[in-house]
């Protein structure tokens, strides 16, 4: 089968994955980044080793957990690499791939010079020029890449991104 078709059918499996992901409501441990994530995961590739399941119920407690699945070294990150392996950079993302990608938040407390937190970055999913995240609003879109005027080479917003 040819890789255009490949793409095709990930690109539909994804929008229906989505469309089903945004009519459930946030909810820590069942509902929230990791869960989305992992349920994308399970879809697209279930051969796949599952992502760790996080049992919480507020942002805490999911620290706590994420630092015990990293073995202490306290990331979202060593997590997923536990499971998944290396990440890529996330400028590589394909479609249907897994990006993490700071919070809002924490795009402040880093321009701040403030110190990264544990709990401040999120997994969502590569939508081609789009990541695709789920948040306590609903599912939000933030711009995979950008240029900035002037300059030549390409910013994004992910920070290391896995082969799904």
């Amino acid at each position: 089968m040819s890789n255009h078709v490949n793409v095709m059918r990930r690109s539909l499996l994804l929008q229906d994955y989505l469309a089903q992901a945004a009519s459930r409501p946030f909810a820590w441990g069942h509902s929230d980044c990791v869960a989305f994530a992992a349920g994308w995961l399970r879809l697209a590739r279930p051969d796949a080793p599952p992502l760790p399941v996080f049992e919480r119920s507020n942002a805490l407690q999911a620290a706590r957990e994420i630092r015990r699945a990293a073995g202490g070294k306290g990331s979202l990150r060593e997590a997923v690499c536990g499971v998944l392996g290396e990440p890529v950079a996330p400028l590589l993302a394909h479609i249907g791939d897994l990006v993490l990608l700071p919070t809002p938040r924490e795009r402040a407390r880093l321009a701040q010079g403030r110190a990264s937190r544990c709990l401040g970055h999120t997994l969502g999913i590569c939508a081609g020029s789009a990541i695709a995240v789920l948040a306590p609003h609903g599912i939000t879109y933030t711009a995979a890449a950008w240029r900035e005027p002037g300059k030549e080479e390409f910013s994004s917003a992910g920070v290391a991104a896995w082969r799904v």
